[in-house]
């Protein structure tokens, strides 16, 4: 994954963040692994948002959605928001988050996919003390119990990445 780890961002601070992603025709989900694709992380610690596609068994198939992780336990005190069910493949996804990151009940954490705001997060949006960096990529977990070797190569393509204190613009460059 690559990331902006330079440029870390403590308790208060206030951001946008924007990219586009783009699943090719061809692209796979690993089943029964996890793929995520962007998250924020905490110097640290776990990351507080990631952005994922996980297939949770043949009858309800892939989806794409963002995951609020909790610094007591991944199973509990957690939430996941959909974003999109199946239909992400050969299309780019235009991505524009506003978070204040806070320790406190005051953060927020506000997700547009193509324009259209997902998800609508209020409160505790940082754990650690050290600070928050947007990291993207692949990450993938659980690659070693996929039993065909011909089912490890991952690609997506990443366009448009960029951050703004005021967020001026960060909804101008969406594809159509």
């Amino acid at each position: 994954m690559d990331s902006q780890m330079d440029m870390k961002f403590g308790n208060g601070d206030e951001y946008w963040y924007r990219w586009s992603i783009y699943f090719p025709h061809e692209y796979e989900t690993m089943y029964p692994v996890h793929m995520t694709y962007g998250q924020f992380k905490q110097t640290g610690c776990d990351p507080v948002f990631s952005f994922n596609i996980k297939e949770f068994g043949a009858v309800s198939g892939p989806a794409f959605y963002a995951y609020m992780s909790s610094k007591y336990s991944r199973l509990s005190n957690s939430s996941k928001f959909n974003l999109l069910t199946q239909d992400y493949k050969g299309k780019w996804l235009d991505i524009v988050v506003h978070a204040r990151w806070s320790h406190s009940e005051d953060g927020w954490f506000k997700v547009w996919l193509n324009g259209k705001q997902k998800v609508n997060y209020i409160g505790k949006t940082a754990w650690c003390y050290d600070g928050i960096y947007f990291k993207y990529g692949i990450y993938r977990t659980g690659v070693s119990s996929v039993a065909k070797e011909d089912k490890t190569t991952t690609i997506v393509y990443y366009d448009g990445i960029g951050m703004s204190k005021t967020g001026v613009r960060m909804f101008d460059l969406l594809k159509e």
